[in-house]
């Protein structure tokens, strides 16, 4: 029996309440002089991290928290995020796992000794030059969503991605392939990673770094893989939309039968069907070679308040908090998050198969240059998809040449 999100409230309730509580001695046995800790982050539809810091500065009241949000694209908040850190206007930056390398070799992040138990794969990306300047705030990963018919068994073999680049087809999946402005580039670049490992696992190592010494039909694998997207795309196999959010709409809309987006899309499909009373079946499958995303938490170098700031983040990324963050789409970091002894698990239900799809998942060059490597993989899998420009061994050299 489905529960109802009244009973999400309950729960939300009672992990919040047991979360501050639990994290609250520490700075109220020595308050010191009243300050306001502020996060510099991406936005939050959810509003599950604001809920956090309402529930955290009902009992710290000598030390309130405020989130800080810039921009809308990923390359914005960088910017953006890179302006606060610098002038301090921020004392803790949420950054998008992509980017903690950089903040770290610009000296605008400290480094860390938390020994918090993460999941190993979140902890990754946290780590630049073999030290920790961050700690996982939430994880992400690519899957796919299908809705089916309520009694409908599972099929004994899930699809892949690869399935949906032949004839043999499950069906019509959405993805984000055509990139409009700066807020759509990211998801392209991330559906083309995807659509690449899972058509030749060779042409990126483990780290996501492509293949130093790349197969001898590398080039010619890349443009097979664009032909192949472009074939599909024109039987209907793909259908290409800009943004995750205008997937998500046309997957609402009937307008394909699987959707690839992140988890957080989870709650507003699950809502949309709840509202509409479908009576049909909402299910979350893995994506097997999904690229990891996701946020971490870092404090700003040479910042007035380093010790309340590691507090924060310490009740940020508690089970407690974790679980918060669960029943709003997140994918926990903390490993005890999944030690579920107030039924999270009932209202997400796939809440272990994420936790398995994040440890199974595909990297992203951690690495300072990874947004000149993201550019360069935009501009030439654009030209190759929908202007008809072949790929080229310059195209190999770029993404080599971003990362050296």
């Amino acid at each position: 029996m489905e529960l109802p999100y009244s009973r999400r409230s309950f729960i939300v309730g009672v992990l919040t309440c047991g979360s501050v509580t639990a994290s609250a001695t520490y700075l109220l046995s020595d308050p010191g002089p009243d300050i306001t800790l502020r996060i510099g982050s991406g936005s939050d539809p959810s509003g599950g991290r604001e809920l956090l810091i309402r529930q955290w500065n009902a009992m710290h009241r000598e030390a309130k928290a405020e989130i800080i949000e810039f921009g809308t694209s990923t390359t914005d908040q960088r910017e953006r995020l890179r302006d606060a850190a610098r002038t301090h206007a921020v004392d803790i930056v949420n950054l998008d796992v992509i980017d903690v390398p950089a903040f770290a070799q610009d000296g605008l992040i400290e480094e860390l000794d938390l020994s918090t138990p993460y999941l190993s794969k979140a902890l990754e990306t946290c780590r630049w030059n073999g030290r920790q300047y961050a700690v996982p705030f939430n994880s992400d990963v690519g899957v796919l969503y299908r809705r089916a018919p309520a009694g409908q068994e599972r099929p004994g073999k899930e699809p892949v991605l690869l399935d949906f680049l032949g004839d043999a087809s499950p069906g019509s999946l959405l993805m984000q392939l055509q990139p409009s402005n700066s807020a759509s580039d990211e998801a392209f670049v991330v559906n083309v990673l995807e659509l690449a490992q899972a058509y030749q696992r060779t042409l990126f190592d483990t780290n996501g770094r492509p293949a130093q010494k790349p197969p001898k039909d590398g080039v010619d694998s890349w443009n097979l893989l664009f032909t192949q997207i472009r074939t599909s795309v024109d039987a209907g196999r793909l259908l290409q939309m800009d943004t995750e959010q205008a997937s998500t709409d046309a997957f609402n809309e009937d307008k394909a039968d699987f959707l690839r987006n992140w988890p957080t899309a989870w709650p507003a499909l699950e809502a949309s069907r709840r509202e509409k009373e479908r009576g049909d079946r909402l299910d979350v499958l893995p994506l097997p070679g999904g690229v990891l995303g996701g946020q971490n938490l870092a404090v700003v170098s040479g910042g007035p308040h380093r010790r309340q700031a590691l507090e924060l983040i310490t009740f940020l990324t508690s089970p407690e908090s974790q679980k918060v963050l669960a029943l709003h789409g997140f994918v926990p970091t903390h490993l005890g998050a999944y030690d579920d002894d107030v039924g999270v698990s009932r209202m997400v239900p796939h809440l272990n198969m994420l936790r398995d799809a994040v440890e199974g998942s595909r990297l992203r060059p951690m690495h300072p240059g990874y947004r000149a490597f993201s550019a360069v993989i935009r501009e030439h899998a654009y030209a190759a998809l929908w202007e008809d420009v072949s790929i080229e061994r310059d195209f190999l050299n770029a993404m080599q040449q971003a990362l050296s």
